[in-house]
């Protein structure tokens, strides 16, 4: 299993451009990225552990607890914390960002992920809580 906490509030992937020439994402998607390429790199090389086998299907595990705004009481910013956060941005963008900084390094593809569990809620210390373990 391999599991991995990022603070700081997540970024979504933004809409790919395309240009005559090439494709590309817009910033703050590709600063974010290598920030979290960064962060998988450091705990890996800090930890045992291995990448994951290239035929192994992989389940994960996705939590995005993301800032509550402070423009609201500290009575409403009380309840929220924990609850679901329903509003942008999509969590399939917030996931891919994860997934694309993660290729190659904690598995081959991300196409070996067959399995995926992911949550948005509000927190007092925003981060991004990833978990990875096989199928078997």
């Amino acid at each position: 299993m391999y599991e991995l906490v990022i603070f700081g509030n997540p970024i979504a992937a933004s809409r790919p451009r395309v240009t005559r020439w090439s494709t590309y994402y817009k910033e703050p998607y590709n600063s974010y990225k290598s920030f979290l390429r960064a962060k998988v790199v450091e705990s890996i090389a800090n930890s045992n552990f291995t990448p994951f086998d290239a035929s192994l299907p992989l389940k994960m595990y996705i939590t995005f607890e993301m800032e509550i705004p402070k423009s609201f009481s500290t009575k409403k910013r009380l309840s929220l914390e924990g609850t679901y956060v329903v509003k942008k941005p999509d969590i399939d963008n917030l996931s891919k960002s994860c997934f694309d900084a993660m290729n190659k390094i904690v598995y081959n593809d991300d196409s070996q992920i067959v399995e995926i569990i992911v949550k948005k809620v509000y927190s007092f210390e925003p981060k991004t809580i990833i978990k990875i373990e096989e199928i078997r």
